[in-house]
């Protein structure tokens, strides 16, 4: 999950989590203009940015050679693509 690039996320980076009463890993959407979450870390990080648990966010128009996407199937679907 860590090493080769930031994971761009579909949530949106909140200022303030205090609406979040159960912690529980929030998906803050808002706007697709607005800065996304980015999850893991590079290779090219230090040691605390590259961790599973790694959070950072990007503004959509930022273009890096080490923030990609993950493709996920869901399981319950039976892992079937549409």
């Amino acid at each position: 999950m860590a090493g080769n690039l930031n994971e761009w996320c579909i949530d949106n980076n909140s200022e303030n989590y205090g609406w979040d009463f159960y912690r529980n890993n929030p998906v803050h959407l808002s706007r697709e203009i607005d800065p996304h979450i980015v999850k893991g870390g590079s290779g090219l990080h230090d040691e605390d940015c590259l961790r599973c648990a790694s959070r950072d966010y990007y503004s959509p128009e930022m273009r890096d050679n080490i923030v990609g996407i993950r493709c996920v199937l869901n399981k319950d679907d039976g892992g079937h693509v549409e």
